[in-house]
């Protein structure tokens, strides 16, 4: 990522009231790994995914796959790229 974008990314990110999310409980695992499976995602990408759909909050990602996959399971999703 260039640093003009990395700058970009960031002022984006800094209007955002963000807040972080614990990890998954053992037994909601299978339902991250379940998502990860079916959007054809890894463990990493299903945890941003399943947390955003979980909480209804918006994703910010600049990872096609991920912004794709959001779109098809209606989870809010901002386009970093």
């Amino acid at each position: 990522m260039r640093e003009a974008d990395t700058l970009r990314s960031l002022s984006v990110l800094a209007s955002f009231n963000l807040a972080t999310a614990p990890s998954p409980s053992l037994r909601e695992y299978d339902d991250v790994l379940t998502l990860a499976r079916q959007e054809g995602l890894t463990i990493y990408d299903g945890i941003y995914l399943w947390h955003a759909a979980q909480s209804r909050m918006t994703l910010a990602t600049r990872h096609a796959d991920l912004i794709d996959a959001s779109h098809r399971v209606g989870s809010s999703v901002l386009d970093l790229r």
